[in-house]
């Protein structure tokens, strides 16, 4: 499966981060920065799942 099939649809697609989060650093390092835009707006519902998914790559 491709990984970018498995990116948000829109700002309320939690379940698609869920989903991503089972995936492993390096199927996720392919979408960086398509996950990165939804970081765009703090209020959106989905920032923080995004934001909790994207800390397991720290400061590297």
């Amino acid at each position: 499966m491709n990984i970018r099939t498995m990116l948000p649809k829109d700002k309320f697609d939690i379940k698609s981060v869920e989903k991503l989060a089972k995936r492993s650093n390096d199927e996720l390092r392919e979408i960086l920065p398509e996950l990165m835009e939804w970081l765009q707006d703090g209020n959106w519902p989905i920032s923080k799942p995004v934001e909790d998914l994207l800390l397991r790559f720290g400061t590297n």
